[in-house]
């Protein structure tokens, strides 16, 4: 089986899109009679006079800067599926960016996501200028592509209820694979009656990751629990608050001590589609607070390791807060069972083995 894996980047390298395409190709390699072929979208495709239009022009327009753009969509993939159709795979993957041509052969092409773009866009409060007439051109080139997919692997099931909503894909072609945390998983206790709260970000994310909706309920939550604590890493906001500790510039080691020594991970975040960092937290047996909305819910067990705010607003999100707090055996358990749900799902060996199964049985039915 010759499996062709397409990355915006080299996906042998650790540097490509967070190590995904580089989690994927090396566990790929490891199963028989596999043969991995590297295709560097961002090199083969010429689109640097395109991107650095989208540099400039983007700061004020939405532009994604993809190859499904309405300016360059039709060359793009007709270019891209030439040189796709000379490597002449079994199978192609697509990782992170995806553009396909009417032109195909008979392999078997697939894409792998973690978002849909519409939503994304729309739960910005600062919406760039043109989106709506942006996004309707933009629309039409991504469904041309999902149907020409022949299955989708997506990090969460919101990104697959999306795409069946948005394109009309077919919810038997989409697999809900998840993917690899890359974390040490902590057996040590935990003092769940510690008020101790802490968030991951960093610069020019704080407000999509909620944190100044977070430093809001916070000082609301600290009125019942006077001893209340939050934790900050990636960033420092100018504004004190009182029992609340910026963590800028430190190495990874203290993230990871903070994990293990945090009793609620709290990321209230209006527009983050994976959210793998709450993952991490459920790794570090810590309960994770966040809105209901994109991949929060799933990644909560939908309330079984975590807690799910309906929507934004400051003395909910406080209310939680502190109702979560007063109930430390609720917590332990919640940590417990969360860390276990992590380490049975995501893992890269299981999320490459569930491909290898989908292209196994899609070409033996050809």
């Amino acid at each position: 089986m010759k499996i062709c894996v397409i990355a915006n980047g080299d996906p042998f390298d650790k540097g490509t899109w967070s190590r995904t395409p580089y989690n994927i190709v090396s566990r790929l390699e490891k199963y028989p009679n596999v043969q991995v072929v590297p295709f560097n979208i961002k090199k083969e495709l010429p689109l640097r006079a395109y991107k650095l239009f989208c540099r400039f022009w983007g700061k004020v327009f939405l532009i994604k800067g993809s190859p499904r753009d309405p300016l360059v969509y039709k060359r793009a993939s007709a270019i891209l599926q030439k040189k796709l159709n000379m490597v002449g795979a079994d199978i192609y993957l697509f990782c992170a960016e995806y553009c396909l041509s009417a032109q195909k052969t008979d392999a078997k092409y697939y894409n792998y996501v973690d978002a849909t773009m519409r939503p994304l866009i729309e739960a910005n409060i600062k919406q760039k200028a043109g989106s709506q007439f942006f996004l309707k051109r933009y629309e039409v080139n991504e469904k041309e592509c999902y149907r020409l997919l022949d299955g989708s692997f997506t990090m969460n099931e919101w990104v697959g209820k999306s795409t069946a909503d948005l394109y009309g894909f077919s919810k038997e072609k989409s697999y809900n694979v998840g993917f690899g945390v890359n974390c040490i998983y902590y057996d040590g206790e935990k003092n769940y009656d510690d008020p101790h709260l802490l968030i991951v970000l960093r610069r020019r994310t704080e407000q999509r990751k909620g944190l100044d909706f977070l430093l809001e309920a916070f000082e609301i939550a600290k009125q019942k629990i006077p001893n209340l604590r939050l934790s900050v890493v990636g960033t420092t906001m100018q504004n004190s608050v009182d029992g609340v500790t910026y963590w800028e510039g430190y190495p990874r080691e203290k993230t990871i001590e903070l994990f293990q020594k945090a009793t609620l991970y709290v990321m209230p975040a209006l527009y983050e589609p994976n959210g793998i960092v709450y993952l991490e937290a459920l790794a570090n047996k810590t309960p994770i607070i966040g809105l209901n909305r994109f991949s929060f819910p799933e990644f909560s067990g939908n309330g079984k390791y975590g807690f799910i705010v309906p929507k934004r607003d400051s003395k909910m999100l406080a209310e939680t807060i502190v109702k979560a707090l007063s109930n430390p055996a609720l917590l332990a358990k919640m940590g417990k069972e969360g860390q276990a749900y992590v380490k049975s799902k995501y893992d890269w060996d299981i999320v490459v083995d569930k491909m290898m199964k989908r292209f196994e049985q899609d070409l033996s039915c050809k």
